[in-house]
């Protein structure tokens, strides 16, 4: 492909719209496979700017691009490896996470593809590229000692054979053509395989899909397994492999002022009704029923939401004060809004009920009115379902 003339094309076309006129003017002065890929990363630019704020400056392809790391937690996996030293991206793909690695030190990628091995060399050859980021926060390790990257046409996995001794960091591919794979013998390359690779080397990281079973994960010989969330999603689990690593199954939680990370215990018993206070967990706390707090208690039968005094606890995305916990009946909840003059806010279902919340928003609320906004916490207990009925905490102002 030729890529200048591509962006030239890209820039003379600009935001015209893509009338059958239009594209024919285009096509005689460009040519209608130049236009065709113009109009392509035209369209893929647009998606990218929702996550990538250099999206204009690189050239994507579709698949990579859905499959693409965002720029903090590209940060993340880089801050996993030494400073200075040389790293390995096995599956190179979009080249975030390879930018970011360089923002470290020396990094070599490997893509098998043809085109994408084209398209990502030709990013990185751009000037002013992505990286290296101002560091969000020195919660992400050491000043980093930018270094070089190249990528390279060819298997990844057989580099790491060749180089024994390297670090290496590798997303493997969770699709073929438009099947999601799941389970760990199902990613391109194999983390069976990858896992076979990282005895006796400094660091390796390996990004799994979300769904993937921390237990599953240290059985393959990881010394550290992380869920990481970003955004309120739990974004992926993270094998980690190598000397200096703290052991066990950590719940991280990605900000744009660096990470948090959260080890158990899990919650106490379940209670069955709600105390004073209830908190909505972070999803990676919540994936692996880790407490917030000692004295936080899990909600009924649900791991999403947890119960007790007020929580001081950065895992707390949301917290209401209770005003009322009783056995869900919707006349007896219009009942309570009625009598207090209040409507409802929002409605928050725990994950393993099956109930539309703005269908009970609408169907509690209708006819009400009143000054009060109240929000109903729906939980599971003994094959029924529980309703909090809670107000959000008044910010007090400082003097």
């Amino acid at each position: 492909m030729d890529f200048e003339k591509l962006r030239r094309c890209m820039a003379a076309i600009g935001d015209e719209p893509d009338t059958p006129k239009n594209i024919q003017r285009w096509g005689k002065e460009w040519g209608p496979g130049t236009v065709r890929d113009a109009l392509t990363q035209r369209k893929m630019q647009t998606r990218a700017r929702r996550r990538f704020p250099f999206a204009d400056q690189w050239i994507w392809e579709s698949e990579t691009l859905d499959m693409a790391t965002h720029p903090l937690l590209a940060e993340y996996h880089a801050s996993l490896f030494e400073s200075g030293s040389a790293v390995l991206d096995l599956c190179a793909g979009a080249g975030i996470d390879l930018c970011a690695l360089q923002s470290r030190g020396p990094a070599t990628g490997y893509e098998i593809d043809v085109d994408r091995y084209d398209i990502l060399r030709e990013n990185l050859s751009r000037p002013g590229r992505p990286w290296p980021l101002p560091r969000p926060s020195a919660s992400l390790g050491p000043p980093a000692r930018p270094g070089l990257a190249s990528v390279e046409l060819g298997d990844g996995v057989l580099a790491a054979r060749e180089n024994p001794e390297m670090s290496f960091f590798a997303d493997p591919a969770r699709r073929r053509e438009t099947q999601r794979l799941a389970g760990l013998a199902n990613g391109i390359p194999s983390p069976i395989e990858l896992a076979q690779l990282a005895g006796g080397r400094p660091r390796v990281a390996m990004k799994l899909w979300p769904g993937a079973q921390p237990e599953e994960v240290l059985a393959l010989g990881a010394s550290r397994v992380e869920v990481v969330s970003f955004e309120n999603e739990c974004r992926e689990v993270l094998a980690l492999f190598g000397a200096n690593l703290t052991p066990g199954v950590f719940a991280v939680r990605l900000h744009a002022n660096g990470f948090d990370e959260l080890v158990g215990p899990a919650p106490t018993l379940p209670h069955s009704a709600a105390q004073s206070w209830i908190g909505e967990l972070d999803v990676a706390a919540a994936r692996l029923q880790y407490a917030p707090t000692a004295a936080s208690h899990r909600l009924g039968e649900t791991h999403g939401y947890v119960t007790g005094d007020r929580f001081e606890s950065p895992w707390i995305r949301q917290e209401f004060e209770v005003l009322q916990d009783l056995q869900f009946d919707r006349k007896q909840v219009r009942a309570l809004l009625g009598a207090s003059g209040a409507v409802l806010d929002s409605v928050k279902i725990a994950p393993t009920l099956k109930l539309d919340p703005r269908a009970i928003e609408k169907e509690l609320c209708r006819g009400l009115s009143g000054p009060r906004a109240l929000v109903l916490v729906l939980y599971p207990w003994n094959r029924g379902v529980r309703a909090a009925l809670c107000r959000r905490p008044v910010a007090i102002a400082k003097s």
